[in-house]
């Protein structure tokens, strides 16, 4: 689980996993509260591997790893909407990170995309 950070929110974060046998195959989940989830299974392990960078989708205001109508509601609702986080019943809904809630964040939430995605699931298979 990725921990929230001041600003923007944006987080980059390095992991490294030591003594994983090579030849085993891994899940790897990613999450990071107000974002959708990232999952990765049967990771092929090779000798000196590393994953490209991830992006986890903001948005997820209400927690159930879908972005849409919900979140734009919880961004609006009553004690959220044009307020600063502090003030805001709703914490996760300044989706980008500026401190208020406010347009900027229903027009996250509403773009192209975000809107209407889910959770990033990948399988590998042999070959991949």
């Amino acid at each position: 689980t990725i921990a929230a950070q001041t600003g923007n929110g944006k987080v980059t974060q390095d992991f490294t996993l030591n003594s994983v046998p090579v030849g085993d195959s891994y899940d790897l989940e990613i999450n990071k509260a107000g974002h959708t989830t990232y999952r990765l299974t049967g990771i092929p392990v090779e000798e000196d591997m590393a994953l490209s960078a991830l992006k986890l989708l903001s948005g997820d205001v209400n927690g159930d790893d879908k972005i849409n109508v919900s979140d734009q509601n919880a961004i609006l609702g009553n004690g959220t909407y044009n307020l600063s986080v502090s003030e805001a019943a709703v914490k996760l809904a300044d989706v980008n990170g500026d401190d208020k809630v406010n347009v900027s964040d229903i027009n996250v939430v509403l773009s192209s995309d975000y809107y209407n995605k889910g959770a990033i699931e990948i399988t590998y298979s042999k070959g991949d």
